[in-house]
């Protein structure tokens, strides 16, 4: 079976999450980590901020940091958990 859709997408979502969780990063800075195209990163990330699950805060004049909320530190908290399980 070659790459299901719908895990192709959640392991995406699961790298933005995870690379969030090591700390407040601009988008460029995320995708860099999480190794995904920006248009993704734009996606999942407007995805985690109409969820709650992050929030951006201008640092400066031209640098807006993405973070993850306390909601969200929760789910990468599952996240690493699930793959301590599946040995993932």
């Amino acid at each position: 079976m070659k790459g299901c859709g719908i895990c192709e997408i959640s392991k995406k979502i699961e790298c933005v999450i995870l690379a969030l969780d090591e700390g407040p990063a601009t988008r460029t800075e995320i995708a860099m980590k999480a190794g995904v195209a920006g248009g993704v990163v734009g996606r999942v990330v407007n995805w985690l901020l109409e969820r709650g699950l992050a929030e951006e805060k201008p640092v400066s004049r031209y640098r807006v940091e993405v973070r993850l909320t306390e909601r969200g530190k929760h789910l990468a908290n599952l996240i690493k958990e699930i793959q301590e399980i599946i040995g993932g």
